[in-house]
């Protein structure tokens, strides 16, 4: 909205709207439409309401809320005090303002700068993607990490994640990446997509499918692989593997028979699970090492994009260190159970 007082700066309104092919409406005019009226003025993207007083002023914000808008206005005297109140978003001056004006604001801009309110926006709209971002890695991993639990109770396998494991992967391993998201810069198409709607949430249902029943998919099914391909190289099948969790691959497990040939003693049956509970840890994680440099842009280019956050290239350095740690020092395969997977 742009208000215009004086007679001449209503022609020069109503001259430079028509050039640009907006809509024009004089204070005047206001009072004499009906709902047809205000229905085929708002149809128009954009207008200039040219010499209105403070109660037309808010006849403009009422009949804009009334069809679904969210509406924000900019105000420093006392008479735009109760456009500023009924608005969605106030936004007073701070420095010309008015003290009544900033009280009734929602937001003072504190250098009277308009281009202030778009780096606002635009700041805003960074947030909320980063936010988004942040949960949609997160989430990725928790499908991949209830699974083994899942397998154990339906089909008796060995289990293929400990506690500690788990453990070691939220709170070291993933912990870096998903902070790092918080640092990334805003893409170059930003400002051009259009406002969401006001009833989107953080955490909508196209995040949740996104996160669950495509990337988590994905991940858990690579994490399956590995986790079987250790037990295969050492001659162990998934048939052999069924309804095994209950007598075998613990201390005091009963000795294992494999084809009705090699035998596996409780410490060998320890040795091979620690070997998959390892591949499915590491898959999991360089997985998600994957997935975090997806989750940095929505439609430009890795290549020309991803590079730009360093705070992420340290937190994928971390946390390789940390997988690494975990699986292949002695001192950590000590208590996490795991040992190094086959080559």
């Amino acid at each position: 909205m742009v208000e215009s007082s004086g007679r001449d700066h209503l022609k020069l309104s109503v001259i430079g709207a028509k050039q640009i092919n907006w809509g024009v409406a004089v204070g005047d005019d206001l009072d004499r439409l009906d709902e047809y009226g205000w229905n085929e003025l708002l149809k128009k993207k954009y207008i200039v309401f040219a010499r209105i007083n403070p109660y037309q002023k808010f006849r403009i914000i009422e009949e804009c809320q009334k069809r679904g808008e969210i509406v924000a206005v900019t105000g420093q005297g006392v008479s735009d005090t109760q456009a500023l109140a009924c608005a969605n978003i106030g936004i007073a001056m701070g420095i010309t303002g008015s003290d009544i004006a900033k009280q009734a604001a929602d937001i003072i801009l504190t250098d009277d700068n308009f281009a202030s309110i778009v780096k606002g926006i635009e700041e805003g709209r960074l947030l909320f993607d980063n936010l988004r971002l942040s949960i949609a890695y997160t989430l990725a991993h928790l499908w991949p990490e209830i699974f083994p639990v899942v397998l154990q109770f339906t089909l008796g396998l060995p289990l293929g994640l400990s506690a500690l494991q788990i453990l070691s992967i939220d709170l070291a391993s993933e912990l870096p990446p998903s902070i790092s998201l918080a640092y990334q810069s805003p893409e170059n198409d930003i400002m051009r997509i259009p406002p969401r709607h006001r009833n989107d949430r953080l955490v909508s249902r196209p995040l949740l499918i996104y996160s669950y029943a495509f990337t988590g998919t994905i991940i858990t099914v690579g994490c399956i692989i590995s986790f079987l391909f250790v037990y295969r190289y050492h001659n162990i099948g998934l048939n052999d593997l069924l309804f095994t969790a209950d007598n075998y691959w613990s201390r005091e497990a009963n000795n294992f028979t494999v084809n009705d040939v090699d035998v596996l003693t409780p410490s060998e049956q320890l040795y091979i699970k620690g070997q998959a509970a390892a591949a499915w840890q590491i898959t999991l994680v360089v997985s998600q090492v994957f997935h975090l440099y997806m989750c940095t842009t929505r439609g430009t280019s890795f290549f020309r994009h991803a590079t730009t956050n360093l705070v992420s290239i340290f937190a994928v350095i971390i946390e390789i260190l940390s997988l690494n740690f975990f699986i292949y020092t002695p001192f950590a395969q000590s208590f996490m159970e795991t040992q190094s997977p086959p080559n």
